[in-house]
């Protein structure tokens, strides 16, 4: 998983698809850290914008694969923080 086109107020997440079965979505869930606020997003590609998010708050990300009604049992996980400043 890695972060891309970070600004003060969102972040571009990327990640491979390493599932051994066809993946038809992913489910992100993105929540501040130390708090189980979690934010869902559904995406249809290995890429997703997570918006409106806290200047220098550190965030967890996590990425579950979906085949039809079924879902990975262990996300992808990571950590990012939202700097004060874009970066380009």
């Amino acid at each position: 998983m890695e972060f891309n086109s970070k600004t003060t107020t969102s972040v571009t997440v990327t990640w491979s698809n390493l599932a051994t079965t066809r993946v038809t979505s992913w489910r992100i869930q993105y929540t501040p850290k130390g708090t189980n606020n979690w934010t869902n997003k559904t995406e249809k590609s290995p890429t997703a914008n997570l918006e409106n998010l806290t200047s220098g708050q550190t965030y967890t990300v996590r990425v579950y694969s979906r085949s039809g009604s079924s879902e990975s049992q262990e996300p992808l996980e990571r950590e990012v923080t939202i700097s004060e400043y874009a970066v380009k």
